[in-house]
């Protein structure tokens, strides 16, 4: 099978994802499940646009584009999504339910040598992020009843 997806590890590697090795619903699971936080840190789902090698310029543009990440370990991770529409781009936390009470204070996750601030919300185990990421890879869409929270990222 001709590989649709590319996974980006620790921001630099990049790996086709296909069916090659077993169901891509296992290969999902074992890579978040292998972030541990300070070697294998994050993961991040894209896909490439159709007809595109991994090393073209439209694959390139599609990595920075439109994309599923999470950062930290496989026992707490965040995940975040990215959508580009008509070239404007918005990042957005994703969570469990649509907010945190106030007075809970945020979590903090490490990864490589960074510290992400989220919501108690927005950790996941490895176990729940692999249902989103292959939700996503299957539909370009999180699943229902998650919730988005804007990042202001300066872009």
């Amino acid at each position: 099978m001709i590989a649709t997806h590319v996974t980006t590890v620790n921001g630099f590697t990049k790996i086709p994802l296909d069916d090659s090795e077993g169901p891509v619903s296992n290969t999902l699971a074992g890579m978040l499940g292998r972030l541990n936080g300070t070697s294998l840190f994050s993961l991040a789902l894209w896909k490439l646009p159709a007809g595109a090698a991994l090393g073209d310029a439209s694959a390139t543009r599609a990595a920075d584009e439109n994309y599923l990440q999470s950062a930290g370990s496989a026992t707490a991770m965040s995940i975040e999504l990215r959508r580009t529409v008509d070239g404007v781009a918005s990042q957005f936390a994703v969570g469990s339910s649509s907010s945190s009470p106030t007075n809970v204070p945020w979590v903090s996750i490490p990864f490589g040598q960074h510290t992400l601030e989220v919501q108690p919300t927005e950790v996941f185990a490895a176990e729940e992020a692999a249902a989103i990421y292959l939700a996503y890879y299957e539909t370009g869409e999180i699943p229902e009843g998650l919730a988005l929270r804007e990042l202001d990222l300066g872009l």
